[in-house]
């Protein structure tokens, strides 16, 4: 009799481990922290003369610049991120575009950790009214 119950507990205890692994083999989605450096910006990043840049050791840290309404000129832009295989995309939205007639030029940064790979094509795109456009495309590695 002991022997059908520890078999039953047994068996009980496989099914539920089976049919409780939903996803397990799903790799973990990379953390993304997004964000406009305060202030309109007069060029690119400092001491670039591109407006984009990246580090790839640990963590992928990327920064480029955006147009964007020169009014609020803090947190006007709205992130979001999309990961397929070797591609990371990236598309921004001025969040308030026709609030004031002027226009500034602002520095993105945004970093991506856990990312398991050596080397992505990082894309970035922009959302207006008129659409989607490619601001950026370039070949990142882990350095």
């Amino acid at each position: 009799m002991n022997n059908r119950v520890v078999g039953r507990c047994t068996l009980c205890l496989t099914l539920l481990l089976v049919l409780s692994c939903n996803g397990t083999t799903e790799p973990i989605p990379p953390g993304v922290v997004a964000r406009q450096v305060p202030g309109c910006q007069l060029r690119g990043a400092p001491g670039l003369d591109s407006c984009l840049s990246y580090e790839f050791h640990d963590a992928l840290t990327v920064d480029f610049c955006a147009d964007g309404n020169c009014c609020p000129d803090s947190n006007r832009f709205a992130f979001t991120t999309a990961f397929l295989r070797d591609t990371i995309q990236i598309t921004i939205a001025d969040t308030a575009a026709q609030l004031c007639r002027c226009t500034c030029s602002y520095i993105l940064h945004v970093t991506f950790t856990d990312l398991p790979g050596d080397e992505y094509l990082f894309l970035c795109r922009r959302e207006d009214y008129a659409g989607q456009a490619l601001l950026y495309s370039l070949r990142v590695r882990r350095h």
